[in-house]
C-alpha cells in the first residue's frame, strides 16, 4: 500500500473528505485552512483555477455545506465562524464573513445575480457580479437567502427563510420578511 493510500485512509476515517482534494489540485483551487477546523464529512469545496477558499481557526463546517468559487472568487471565513448543514455558499468576486459569524442550515449565500430581461433569451443575458460581505458576529437562521453586493453590519440576525437583497447597515437589528426588514434592537 502507497504511502498515499494509507493517508487519505486515516483522513477519511477521522471525517476529513480527501478526494475533494485531488479535485482541487486537479482544478487549481486553493483550499487554506487553519488549524482547529472541523469539517463534518460530505463537505464539498468546488474552486476553479484562480479562485480561493480560505478558513480562518475554530471554525465549524456541517455535513452537506458546498462551497463554490468561480472566476478568480474569494470566499472567506474568519475566525469562530459556524456554517449549518447543506448551506451553500458561492463567490465569483468576494463572500466575506467576519467573526463568530453563524450561518444555518440550508441557507444559500452568493455574491453574483443572473439578470432577467424578456427581451433576451435567458441563456444570453449574462450576470452581474458584486460581492457579500457580513461583518462580525452575525447569525443567519435556517433556509435564509442572501444576494449580491450586500453589506450586513455587526451584530445583525437574520430570520428563517427570510431574503436579503440589499445593505442592511444598522448594527444589533433582527430582520425577517421577503425582502427582509427590520422588526427589532436587540
Amino acid at each position: 500500500m502507497k504511502i498515499f493510500d494509507i493517508l487519505l485512509k486515516i483522513l477519511t476515517k477521522t471525517g476529513f473528505v480527501c478526494r475533494y482534494f485531488w479535485h482541487l489540485a486537479r482544478m487549481g483551487g486553493r483550499l487554506k485552512m487553519e488549524w482547529f477546523v472541523f469539517l463534518e464529512p460530505r463537505v464539498l469545496f468546488k474552486i476553479s483555477p484562480g479562485s480561493t477558499v480560505s478558513i480562518k481557526k475554530d471554525s465549524y463546517i456541517k455535513s452537506g455545506a458546498v462551497f463554490e468559487a468561480t472566476n478568480n472568487g474569494r470566499i472567506i471565513l474568519e475566525e469562530k465562524t459556524s456554517i449549518g448543514h447543506y448551506a451553500c455558499i458561492g463567490a465569483s468576486r468576494l463572500v466575506y464573513l467576519g467573526k463568530n459569524t453563524i450561518i444555518g442550515q440550508s441557507c444559500t449565500l452568493v455574491d453574483s445575480a443572473h439578470i432577467h430581461d424578456s427581451s433576451i433569451s435567458l441563456d444570453k443575458s449574462g450576470y452581474t457580479y458584486g460581492q457579500l460581505i457580513l461583518e462580525d458576529n452575525v447569525t443567519v437562521y435556517p433556509k435564509a437567502t442572501l444576494g449580491s453586493n450586500i453589506r450586513i453590519a455587526k451584530g445583525t440576525v437574520i430570520g428563517a427563510h427570510s431574503f436579503v437583497n440589499k445593505n442592511i447597515e444598522e448594527k444589533n437589528g433582527l430582520y425577517v420578511g421577503i425582502p427582509a426588514h427590520r422588526v427589532k434592537d436587540i
